[in-house]
Protein backbone atom coordinates (compact mmCIF):
# COMPACT_ATOMS: atom_id res chain seq x y z
CA UNK A 1 0.00 0.00 0.00
CA UNK A 2 2.90 2.16 0.76
CA UNK A 3 4.63 1.38 -2.43
CA UNK A 4 1.18 2.17 -4.29
CA UNK A 5 0.87 5.43 -2.88
CA UNK A 6 4.45 6.75 -3.34
CA UNK A 7 3.84 5.98 -6.75
CA UNK A 8 0.58 7.58 -7.61
CA UNK A 9 2.38 11.20 -5.49
CA UNK A 10 5.44 10.66 -8.18
CA UNK A 11 2.91 10.82 -10.86
CA UNK A 12 1.34 13.55 -9.48
CA UNK A 13 4.61 15.52 -9.30
CA UNK A 14 5.26 14.47 -12.83
CA UNK A 15 1.89 15.64 -14.11
CA UNK A 16 2.42 19.01 -12.39
CA UNK A 17 5.30 19.53 -13.75
CA UNK A 18 4.30 18.99 -17.36
CA UNK A 19 1.18 21.37 -16.32
CA UNK A 20 4.20 23.94 -15.53
CA UNK A 21 6.06 23.38 -18.80
CA UNK A 22 3.27 23.43 -20.62
CA UNK A 23 1.98 27.00 -18.89
CA UNK A 24 5.49 28.72 -20.31
CA UNK A 25 4.22 31.67 -22.56
CA UNK A 26 6.36 32.60 -25.47
CA UNK A 27 6.90 35.57 -27.81
CA UNK A 28 7.52 35.55 -31.40
CA UNK A 29 8.84 38.67 -32.91
CA UNK A 30 8.08 39.76 -36.65
CA UNK A 31 9.12 42.87 -38.74
CA UNK A 32 11.12 44.35 -41.01
CA UNK A 33 14.76 46.32 -41.42
CA UNK A 34 14.53 49.40 -43.59
CA UNK A 35 16.79 52.30 -44.17
CA UNK A 36 15.27 54.83 -42.13
CA UNK A 37 15.62 57.40 -44.93
CA UNK A 38 14.93 55.51 -48.20
CA UNK A 39 12.92 53.30 -46.77
CA UNK A 40 14.08 50.84 -48.67
CA UNK A 41 14.15 46.65 -47.34
CA UNK A 42 18.00 45.47 -46.61
CA UNK A 43 18.08 42.04 -46.41
CA UNK A 44 20.98 39.64 -44.80
CA UNK A 45 21.26 41.82 -41.78
CA UNK A 46 21.46 40.08 -38.32
CA UNK A 47 18.74 40.29 -35.55
CA UNK A 48 20.31 39.19 -32.36
CA UNK A 49 17.67 38.76 -29.25
CA UNK A 50 19.64 36.95 -25.96
CA UNK A 51 21.57 33.62 -27.90
CA UNK A 52 19.10 34.04 -31.02
CA UNK A 53 20.62 35.26 -34.13
CA UNK A 54 18.44 35.33 -37.15
CA UNK A 55 18.92 37.21 -40.57
CA UNK A 56 16.55 39.20 -42.84
CA UNK A 57 15.15 38.18 -46.18
CA UNK A 58 15.18 39.76 -49.24
CA UNK A 59 12.07 41.99 -48.71
CA UNK A 60 13.70 43.00 -45.16
CA UNK A 61 11.74 40.48 -43.17
CA UNK A 62 12.86 38.75 -40.27
CA UNK A 63 10.93 36.12 -37.93
CA UNK A 64 12.24 34.83 -33.84
CA UNK A 65 9.94 32.37 -32.35
CA UNK A 66 9.76 30.91 -29.35
CA UNK A 67 11.19 33.51 -27.02
CA UNK A 68 10.35 32.77 -23.28
CA UNK A 69 8.10 34.79 -21.83
CA UNK A 70 9.61 35.34 -17.73
CA UNK A 71 9.52 37.74 -15.17
CA UNK A 72 12.38 39.93 -14.08
CA UNK A 73 14.39 38.81 -16.85
CA UNK A 74 18.03 40.34 -17.24
CA UNK A 75 18.18 43.16 -19.37
CA UNK A 76 20.71 41.85 -21.20
CA UNK A 77 18.96 38.95 -21.81
CA UNK A 78 15.76 41.38 -23.40
CA UNK A 79 18.57 43.28 -25.88
CA UNK A 80 17.45 43.55 -29.23
CA UNK A 81 20.60 44.44 -31.44
CA UNK A 82 20.50 45.32 -35.22
CA UNK A 83 23.57 45.54 -36.88
CA UNK A 84 24.81 45.88 -40.74
CA UNK A 85 27.75 46.95 -42.13
CA UNK A 86 27.58 50.81 -43.30
CA UNK A 87 24.96 51.33 -40.50
CA UNK A 88 24.82 52.43 -37.22
CA UNK A 89 23.99 49.89 -34.28
CA UNK A 90 20.17 49.82 -33.53
CA UNK A 91 19.80 48.57 -29.54
CA UNK A 92 16.16 48.12 -27.97
CA UNK A 93 14.85 46.37 -25.09
CA UNK A 94 11.98 44.60 -25.62
CA UNK A 95 8.78 44.34 -23.49
CA UNK A 96 8.09 40.64 -23.37
CA UNK A 97 5.32 39.89 -23.97
CA UNK A 98 2.97 36.68 -24.94
CA UNK A 99 1.87 36.00 -28.32
CA UNK A 100 3.30 37.89 -31.97
CA UNK A 101 4.94 41.36 -31.87
CA UNK A 102 5.38 43.15 -34.91
CA UNK A 103 8.27 46.04 -35.01
CA UNK A 104 9.26 47.73 -37.95
CA UNK A 105 13.34 48.88 -37.82
CA UNK A 106 14.72 51.73 -39.20
CA UNK A 107 18.29 52.32 -39.83
CA UNK A 108 20.84 55.38 -39.97
CA UNK A 109 23.87 55.31 -42.44
CA UNK A 110 27.21 55.82 -41.01
CA UNK A 111 27.92 58.26 -43.58
CA UNK A 112 27.96 62.22 -42.63
CA UNK A 113 24.29 63.35 -42.25
CA UNK A 114 24.72 66.76 -41.13
CA UNK A 115 24.48 69.93 -43.35
CA UNK A 116 23.34 73.33 -42.74
CA UNK A 117 20.55 75.21 -44.62
CA UNK A 118 19.31 78.63 -44.41
CA UNK A 119 15.05 79.37 -43.31
CA UNK A 120 13.72 82.35 -44.61
CA UNK A 121 10.25 83.10 -42.78
CA UNK A 122 10.81 87.24 -43.02
CA UNK A 123 14.27 86.33 -41.34
CA UNK A 124 16.99 84.82 -42.60
CA UNK A 125 18.65 82.28 -40.46
CA UNK A 126 21.37 79.62 -39.93
CA UNK A 127 20.70 76.48 -39.26
CA UNK A 128 22.30 72.78 -38.62
CA UNK A 129 20.42 69.33 -39.19
CA UNK A 130 20.18 66.04 -40.77
CA UNK A 131 18.45 64.26 -43.61
CA UNK A 132 16.53 62.53 -40.44
CA UNK A 133 16.16 65.86 -39.05
CA UNK A 134 16.74 64.40 -35.52
CA UNK A 135 17.84 67.61 -34.35
CA UNK A 136 17.52 70.98 -35.61
CA UNK A 137 19.72 73.48 -34.27
CA UNK A 138 19.83 77.75 -35.04
CA UNK A 139 23.18 78.57 -35.02
CA UNK A 140 22.38 82.74 -35.82
CA UNK A 141 19.60 83.26 -33.15
CA UNK A 142 19.25 86.96 -33.76
CA UNK A 143 17.69 89.79 -35.56
CA UNK A 144 19.77 90.12 -38.28
CA UNK A 145 19.58 88.32 -41.53
CA UNK A 146 22.49 85.57 -41.98
CA UNK A 147 23.09 83.55 -45.17
CA UNK A 148 25.70 81.43 -47.35
CA UNK A 149 27.10 79.39 -45.30
CA UNK A 150 30.58 78.04 -46.46
CA UNK A 151 32.08 75.02 -44.46
CA UNK A 152 35.97 74.48 -44.06
CA UNK A 153 37.40 71.55 -44.96
CA UNK A 154 38.12 70.24 -41.34
CA UNK A 155 34.41 70.71 -40.64
CA UNK A 156 35.81 73.24 -38.01
CA UNK A 157 34.36 76.21 -39.33
CA UNK A 158 31.58 78.39 -41.22
CA UNK A 159 32.01 81.39 -43.65
CA UNK A 160 28.72 83.47 -43.69
CA UNK A 161 27.44 86.55 -44.87
CA UNK A 162 25.52 89.10 -42.31
CA UNK A 163 23.93 92.30 -41.96
CA UNK A 164 24.04 92.23 -38.50
CA UNK A 165 26.32 95.44 -38.73
CA UNK A 166 23.73 96.90 -41.00
CA UNK A 167 25.47 96.37 -43.72
CA UNK A 168 26.34 92.92 -45.64
CA UNK A 169 29.82 91.29 -44.20
CA UNK A 170 31.68 88.11 -43.87
CA UNK A 171 31.80 86.51 -40.51
CA UNK A 172 33.14 83.39 -39.10
CA UNK A 173 31.92 80.82 -36.60
CA UNK A 174 32.52 77.45 -35.23
CA UNK A 175 30.41 74.85 -37.09
CA UNK A 176 28.29 74.78 -33.40
CA UNK A 177 27.51 78.62 -33.59
CA UNK A 178 30.41 79.45 -30.82
CA UNK A 179 33.25 81.71 -31.19
CA UNK A 180 31.80 84.64 -33.51
CA UNK A 181 34.17 86.89 -35.83
CA UNK A 182 33.68 89.77 -38.31
CA UNK A 183 36.14 89.58 -41.41
CA UNK A 184 34.59 92.73 -43.32
CA UNK A 185 33.65 96.10 -41.97
CA UNK A 186 32.78 97.72 -45.51
CA UNK A 187 29.42 99.28 -47.16
CA UNK A 188 29.44 97.03 -50.21
CA UNK A 189 27.58 94.14 -51.38
CA UNK A 190 29.05 90.74 -50.90
CA UNK A 191 28.02 87.07 -52.16
CA UNK A 192 29.62 83.76 -52.00
CA UNK A 193 32.36 83.56 -49.50
CA UNK A 194 34.28 80.06 -49.84
CA UNK A 195 37.09 79.07 -47.71
CA UNK A 196 40.31 78.51 -50.05
CA UNK A 197 42.49 77.70 -46.67
CA UNK A 198 42.75 78.12 -43.14
CA UNK A 199 43.84 81.67 -43.44
CA UNK A 200 42.15 82.96 -47.14
CA UNK A 201 38.73 83.16 -48.29
CA UNK A 202 37.55 84.20 -51.75
CA UNK A 203 34.26 86.14 -52.05
CA UNK A 204 32.51 88.52 -54.49
CA UNK A 205 31.92 92.13 -54.21
CA UNK A 206 30.39 94.91 -55.54
CA UNK A 207 33.38 97.21 -54.47
CA UNK A 208 34.30 98.80 -57.86
CA UNK A 209 31.14 98.68 -59.52
CA UNK A 210 30.10 95.56 -60.71
CA UNK A 211 30.65 92.38 -58.57
CA UNK A 212 34.32 91.09 -59.18
CA UNK A 213 35.80 87.73 -57.52
CA UNK A 214 38.38 88.52 -54.33
CA UNK A 215 40.76 86.78 -52.77
CA UNK A 216 41.93 87.69 -49.28
CA UNK A 217 43.23 86.60 -46.26
CA UNK A 218 41.29 86.60 -42.88
CA UNK A 219 42.97 89.32 -41.16
CA UNK A 220 42.24 91.50 -43.90
CA UNK A 221 45.74 92.30 -44.72
CA UNK A 222 45.46 91.13 -48.41
CA UNK A 223 43.09 91.46 -50.97
CA UNK A 224 43.65 90.80 -54.79
CA UNK A 225 41.38 91.50 -57.12
CA UNK A 226 40.82 88.60 -59.31
CA UNK A 227 37.92 89.32 -62.16
CA UNK A 228 37.88 92.92 -63.51
CA UNK A 229 35.04 93.46 -66.20
CA UNK A 230 31.92 95.47 -66.44
CA UNK A 231 29.71 92.39 -66.20
CA UNK A 232 28.83 89.91 -62.97
CA UNK A 233 31.11 86.72 -61.99
CA UNK A 234 30.05 85.40 -58.91
CA UNK A 235 28.72 82.13 -57.42
CA UNK A 236 32.12 80.48 -56.77
CA UNK A 237 33.10 76.71 -55.67
CA UNK A 238 37.27 76.33 -54.72
CA UNK A 239 38.90 72.95 -55.81
CA UNK A 240 42.13 72.41 -53.19
CA UNK A 241 43.46 69.68 -55.14
CA UNK A 242 43.48 71.56 -58.78
CA UNK A 243 43.92 75.51 -57.53
CA UNK A 244 41.09 76.29 -59.85
CA UNK A 245 37.71 78.37 -59.56
CA UNK A 246 34.29 77.17 -60.66
CA UNK A 247 32.00 80.64 -60.99
CA UNK A 248 29.18 81.72 -62.91
CA UNK A 249 30.11 85.01 -65.02
CA UNK A 250 27.94 87.23 -67.58
CA UNK A 251 30.97 88.30 -70.03
CA UNK A 252 28.84 86.85 -72.65
CA UNK A 253 26.17 88.05 -72.37
CA UNK A 254 24.35 85.41 -70.18
CA UNK A 255 25.14 83.75 -66.81
CA UNK A 256 27.38 81.04 -67.94
CA UNK A 257 29.62 78.43 -65.75
CA UNK A 258 33.20 79.76 -66.32
CA UNK A 259 36.94 78.33 -64.48
CA UNK A 260 40.17 79.99 -63.91
CA UNK A 261 43.26 79.47 -61.69
CA UNK A 262 43.34 81.04 -58.41
CA UNK A 263 45.96 83.33 -59.56
CA UNK A 264 43.00 84.85 -61.80
CA UNK A 265 44.59 83.30 -65.41
CA UNK A 266 43.31 81.44 -67.60
CA UNK A 267 39.78 81.76 -67.98
CA UNK A 268 37.72 79.95 -69.75
CA UNK A 269 33.71 79.61 -70.42
CA UNK A 270 33.22 76.09 -70.08
CA UNK A 271 29.39 75.27 -70.93
CA UNK A 272 28.58 76.53 -74.06
CA UNK A 273 25.49 75.11 -74.40
CA UNK A 274 21.90 77.19 -74.13
CA UNK A 275 20.41 78.08 -70.46
CA UNK A 276 20.97 80.24 -67.08
CA UNK A 277 23.68 78.66 -65.36
CA UNK A 278 23.83 78.31 -61.23
CA UNK A 279 25.78 77.40 -58.15
CA UNK A 280 28.68 75.74 -59.31
CA UNK A 281 29.86 72.26 -57.09
CA UNK A 282 33.19 70.38 -57.49
CA UNK A 283 32.69 66.69 -57.09
CA UNK A 284 34.07 64.54 -54.09
CA UNK A 285 37.30 63.90 -56.28
CA UNK A 286 37.56 67.57 -57.35
CA UNK A 287 37.34 65.77 -61.41
CA UNK A 288 34.28 67.29 -62.44
CA UNK A 289 32.26 70.28 -61.91
CA UNK A 290 28.59 69.98 -60.99
CA UNK A 291 26.06 72.65 -62.13
CA UNK A 292 22.69 73.55 -62.32
CA UNK A 293 20.84 75.62 -65.84
CA UNK A 294 17.81 77.09 -66.13
CA UNK A 295 16.32 76.63 -70.46
CA UNK A 296 12.66 77.85 -71.15
CA UNK A 297 11.34 76.74 -67.81
CA UNK A 298 13.48 73.29 -67.17
CA UNK A 299 15.76 73.22 -64.89
CA UNK A 300 18.54 70.24 -64.26
CA UNK A 301 21.60 69.67 -62.19
CA UNK A 302 24.45 68.51 -65.01
CA UNK A 303 28.29 67.80 -64.34
CA UNK A 304 30.93 68.50 -66.60
CA UNK A 305 34.39 67.88 -66.80
CA UNK A 306 37.01 71.11 -66.49
CA UNK A 307 37.82 70.93 -70.19
CA UNK A 308 34.38 71.54 -71.00
CA UNK A 309 33.64 68.23 -72.65
CA UNK A 310 31.63 65.35 -70.75
CA UNK A 311 28.60 67.33 -70.38
CA UNK A 312 25.91 65.45 -68.66
CA UNK A 313 22.02 66.29 -67.09
CA UNK A 314 22.31 64.08 -63.64
CA UNK A 315 18.61 65.27 -62.43
CA UNK A 316 15.75 67.39 -64.12
CA UNK A 317 13.17 69.08 -62.22
CA UNK A 318 9.80 70.47 -63.44
CA UNK A 319 10.51 73.46 -60.41
CA UNK A 320 13.14 75.82 -61.04
CA UNK A 321 16.45 74.36 -59.12
CA UNK A 322 17.73 77.34 -56.89
CA UNK A 323 20.71 76.12 -55.28
CA UNK A 324 22.41 72.90 -54.19
CA UNK A 325 24.45 70.82 -52.41
CA UNK A 326 25.58 67.52 -52.64
CA UNK A 327 27.21 64.51 -50.30
CA UNK A 328 28.06 61.86 -52.95
CA UNK A 329 27.32 62.32 -56.73
CA UNK A 330 28.15 59.58 -58.16
CA UNK A 331 25.39 57.99 -55.89
CA UNK A 332 23.25 61.44 -56.33
CA UNK A 333 22.96 62.72 -52.76
CA UNK A 334 22.50 65.39 -53.60
CA UNK A 335 19.83 67.99 -51.38
CA UNK A 336 19.02 71.00 -53.61
CA UNK A 337 16.21 73.73 -53.16
CA UNK A 338 13.45 74.22 -55.89
CA UNK A 339 10.70 77.22 -56.24
CA UNK A 340 7.02 76.24 -55.62
CA UNK A 341 4.94 79.08 -56.28
CA UNK A 342 6.47 81.79 -53.39
CA UNK A 343 8.50 79.18 -51.34
CA UNK A 344 11.32 77.30 -51.36
CA UNK A 345 11.66 73.25 -50.91
CA UNK A 346 14.60 72.14 -49.57
CA UNK A 347 14.77 68.23 -51.21
CA UNK A 348 17.05 65.17 -51.80
CA UNK A 349 17.75 62.55 -54.39
CA UNK A 350 18.83 59.48 -52.87
CA UNK A 351 21.13 56.58 -54.07
CA UNK A 352 17.69 54.71 -55.70
CA UNK A 353 16.96 58.16 -57.79
CA UNK A 354 14.12 58.64 -55.51
CA UNK A 355 13.14 62.23 -54.69
CA UNK A 356 12.68 63.32 -50.82
CA UNK A 357 11.46 66.32 -49.38
CA UNK A 358 13.99 67.29 -46.13
CA UNK A 359 11.86 70.85 -45.24
CA UNK A 360 9.05 72.27 -46.30
CA UNK A 361 7.13 75.14 -44.87
CA UNK A 362 3.62 77.57 -46.31
CA UNK A 363 5.08 80.75 -46.26
CA UNK A 364 9.00 79.47 -45.41
CA UNK A 365 11.82 79.38 -47.76
CA UNK A 366 14.99 76.78 -47.14
CA UNK A 367 17.76 77.34 -49.41
CA UNK A 368 21.40 77.61 -49.37
CA UNK A 369 22.40 73.91 -48.00
CA UNK A 370 25.65 73.10 -47.29
CA UNK A 371 26.74 69.32 -46.97
CA UNK A 372 30.44 67.95 -47.51
CA UNK A 373 31.29 64.86 -47.77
Amino acid sequence: MLKKSVFLILILFLALGMTACNDQEFMTLRGQVMDRFSGQPLAGIDIEVANKVVHTNNQGYFIIEDIPVVDDLPQKDRMLKVSAAGYKTYAQVLNLETGDKLLDIKLESKRETKFFFVKDDGQQDIYKTDIYLSEKKNLTNNQANDWAPNWSVEKQKLLFLSDRDGEQNIYTMDADGKNLKQITSTRTKKESPVWVSADKILFTSDRDGDFDIYLMNLSGGYLKRLTDNDYYDGQLAYSANRDEIAYISKTTGQDKLHLMKISGKQKVKLNQSYGVDASPNWDKEQLQILFSSLEAGKSGIYQINPNGSGLKRIISSKKEIVDFSFYEADNKLILYSTKDKSDIKLKLITEENQERTILTGEGISYYNPEWKN
